[in-house]
């Protein structure tokens, strides 16, 4: 408090002057009785212990703020890619959902922003709790037009804005955690005969074991017959932050709107459902690594003819700095005759471009048989793992072809580019 520095200042002002007094009276500079001179040592001792404490005070580090006083977590500024916006952001809002400690219950925070025009773009500023929570940002321009971003975690600070609906809060209760997840209605109020919801689960098998840790390779879809899933038109995904793609888009209605990975631990997916008559709902599903993987059908079976029997996989682009995940399937006139699981390949395996895999033994005979005189068109389909990157082929096969050499590749064969190495025989 001032009035007790200023206490504190006076009587450090009174015991150097003692001291000061006294050192005089002890070296003979000031005139004084015996009696005094015995007290003036004793005051030489007081007031030199008395000043060394004062210095002591005025000269301590502060002290550090309460727990309390500790600023807030720094707020996170993205910026906006917005190059279809014409009439500039008048305002906007955000949400995002953060899972509770239990890892089953949600909450849906909300607010407003402030969209602001820089050199280098637009930007808006969300708290900083926001960090490690999938988001959505909506913005309205001032011609009264809605645009937003997908959903993102502010770990990444540039996001593209495209147009959008308007903003609708989401209502806390819409996110739940089921043991197989029901979406709620697709609105409310919707029109009787619309799609009331859908059910998601998933598979799981043990593939290896990384960083001492059993990985599993896992798949996760809508459960539902082909009457339901002709109603839904999209599904996204948001994994764990920890995925290199935690955000992932399936069309593909074929597939139940699967998507697959790779991990050591099950976690809560955000699930997205857009149906065909433009509602949409939103759910969470609980990946669960004990749900077995079912067996394999069994192979047709054999017949005269040519087999196929792949020998190696050379890596030409995995697709990253690094190792890349990918899973692919062999199909011989659009029937899938061979599936190679998940499994990281790298194109710079050994310190080479180029790295050759030998295929498996219990993963390398084409199920598939080519009559005698017949020709078949081979195909090979990959999936990069936790992504939506994807690699296609195809050669014609005739029966005992001897090697075909099938090039696999992204329309950008940076993203993934492979060759695969056939062998033909008869039996």
């Amino acid at each position: 408090m001032p009035h007790q520095d200023l206490v504190f200042y006076v009587l450090l002002g009174f015991f150097i002057l003692i001291g000061l007094g006294s050192i005089g009276v002890l070296f003979n500079l000031v005139k004084a009785s015996p009696e005094f001179k015995r007290w003036a040592s004793r005051g030489f001792a007081a007031g030199t212990t008395s000043v060394i404490f004062g210095l002591f005070k005025v000269f301590e580090p502060a002290a550090a703020p309460p727990p309390t006083a500790v600023a807030a977590l720094t707020p996170i500024h993205v910026t906006l890619d917005a190059p279809a916006v014409r009439a500039p952001f008048k305002g906007g809002k955000f949400e995002y959902i953060e899972t509770k400690a239990n890892g089953t219950d949600t909450v849906v925070h909300k607010g407003d922003l402030n969209p602001v025009l820089l050199p280098g773009g637009w930007e808006v500023v969300l708290p900083g709790e926001a960090a490690g929570h999938a988001t959505a940002l909506h913005l309205q321009d001032r011609d009264g037009g809605w645009w937003q971003t997908v959903t993102f975690y502010p770990n990444y600070m540039k996001q593209v804005v495209e147009s959008g609906k308007e903003f609708a809060e989401l209502r806390d209760d819409s996110w739940r955690v089921p043991g197989v997840a029901v979406l709620a209605a697709a609105e409310p109020g919707a029109a009787a005969g619309e799609v009331s919801g859908a059910r998601f689960t998933n598979y799981a098998k043990r593939i290896e074991d990384r960083y001492q840790r059993a990985f599993y390779q896992w798949r996760v879809f809508v459960d539902e017959p082909a009457s339901l899933l002709a109603s839904i038109e999209q599904v996204d995904y948001v994994l764990h932050p920890t995925f290199p793609e935690p955000f992932q888009t399936t069309r593909d209605r074929n597939n139940k709107f699967a998507i697959e990975g790779e991990g050591w631990g099950g976690f809560n997916v955000l699930i997205t459902v857009h149906y065909t008559n433009g509602t949409s709902t939103k759910s969470t599903y609980y990946l669960d690594l004990a749900k077995e993987w079912p067996a394999e059908p069994a192979r047709a079976a054999a017949v005269s003819g040519t087999q196929l029997k792949l020998e190696s996989i050379q890596v030409m682009q995995d697709g990253s700095t690094g190792s890349t995940s990918w899973s692919f399937d062999v199909l011989l006139d659009g029937k899938i005759a061979l599936r190679l699981p998940s499994k990281a390949y790298d194109d710079t395996k050994s310190g080479t471009r180029r790295a050759q895999y030998p295929a498996e033994p219990n993963r390398s005979v084409v199920g598939t048989k080519i009559a005698p005189g017949r020709m078949a068109r081979l195909e090979v389909r990959g999936r990069r793992t936790n992504a939506g990157d994807t690699a296609t082929g195809e050669a014609t096969v005739a029966a005992n072809a001897g090697r075909i050499t099938v090039t696999v590749a992204n329309k950008d064969p940076r993203k993934g580019s492979f060759v695969f190495y056939f062998a033909a025989a008869s039996s």
